[in-house]
């Protein structure tokens, strides 16, 4: 769809493909790596290549390249990461506590008012999946609402109570949506 490849590769990243290159034909691994192409319509792709030695009677008798246009595939990596890298921003700077799951139902983030308000760190609130700061006579009725809410993809809300930073518990309403 993009044409043929006019050359091979960019000439700045000629010498690391040669080098790939050598290396395998000297009887090394088979490497994967990326490179840039430019095509005839003068559109650039990525190009993800698998490169092995064809080996007989012991020794190397050539190279074969395969190649992959991965060039939308991390496109849409990088859009995903941008997208990632706003809500974070955007949720470290809500005046609310956020916290989010992964979709195996683990704890994966959490804002800056969450952490602050607790004392804790990112790191400590994911071990615990969540639950470092909550009263441990609330924990499983949160569990319940939330797991409830989990197996019907449904909304939820619940009240326990935080340990604030300094330690004095405080009362909490939890909405979600999973």
């Amino acid at each position: 769809a993009h044409g043929h490849v006019r050359r091979v590769g960019l000439e700045a990243e000629l010498p690391a493909l040669r080098a790939v290159l050598a290396d395998v034909a000297s009887g090394g691994p088979p490497r994967r790596h990326e490179a840039s192409w430019a095509c005839r319509d003068g559109s650039l792709r990525l190009i993800a290549w698998t490169s092995t030695a064809v080996v007989e009677s012991g020794r190397v008798e050539y190279v074969v390249s395969t190649g992959i246009d991965v060039t939308d595939a991390r496109r849409a990596e990088a859009a995903l990461r941008e997208s990632e890298e706003r809500f974070r921003t955007l949720a470290d700077f809500a005046p609310v506590m956020i916290w989010m799951d992964d979709s195996e139902g683990k704890a994966s983030f959490f804002n800056r008012a969450w952490l602050e308000f607790c004392g804790t760190t990112m790191q400590e609130e994911r071990e615990s999946n969540g639950w470092a700061s909550v009263h441990p006579d609330d924990q499983a009725a949160g569990l319940a609402a939330y797991t409830a809410a989990w197996d019907r993809r449904a909304g939820y809300e619940v009240e326990y109570r935080l340990r604030r930073h300094d330690g004095v518990y405080r009362q909490v309403v939890e909405c979600g949506a999973v």
